[in-house]
C-alpha cells in the first residue's frame, strides 16, 4: 500500500448543514425567498487533530481552507486563524504538485 492512500484512509469525511446564526424565530416568519433557499453542505475532510479541508464561499468565491479549528465556548468547532485560504486554481496548482511532493517524502 502507498503513502498516498494511506493518508486517504486516514482522513475522515463529514457533512453538515450550515447554520444561519439565527435563533428558532426565523421558523415562524417563513418567507418565498426562506422556502425556496437551501443552504449547501459543507464537506469537511479531517486531515489530523483539529484540522480540516474544506470548500466554502467567501465574498462569492469558491474556496478551499486547510485550516486548523478550535472548540468554542458552545462547544462548537470552530475555523481559527491559522491556516491557508485557495482559490480553486491555486488548489488546483497545488493538486498538480502532490506527485513531484511524494516523491520528495519518500527520498528523505
Amino acid at each position: 500500500m502507498s503513502e498516498s492512500s494511506n493518508s486517504e484512509e486516514s482522513a475522515k469525511v463529514t457533512t453538515s448543514a450550515k447554520r444561519s446564526g439565527k435563533g428558532d424565530s426565523s421558523k415562524a416568519k417563513k418567507s418565498k425567498v426562506a422556502e425556496t433557499k437551501k443552504e449547501p453542505e459543507e464537506l469537511k475532510f479531517e486531515i489530523g487533530e483539529k484540522r480540516f479541508v474544506t470548500i466554502n464561499e467567501y465574498k462569492g468565491r469558491v474556496r478551499v481552507d486547510i485550516r486548523e479549528f478550535y472548540s468554542a465556548a458552545d462547544g462548537e468547532m470552530k475555523p481559527g486563524r491559522k491556516g491557508i485560504s485557495l482559490d480553486a486554481d491555486q488548489f488546483r496548482a497545488l493538486v498538480k504538485c502532490i506527485p513531484k511532493l511524494e516523491q520528495q517524502l519518500k527520498n528523505r
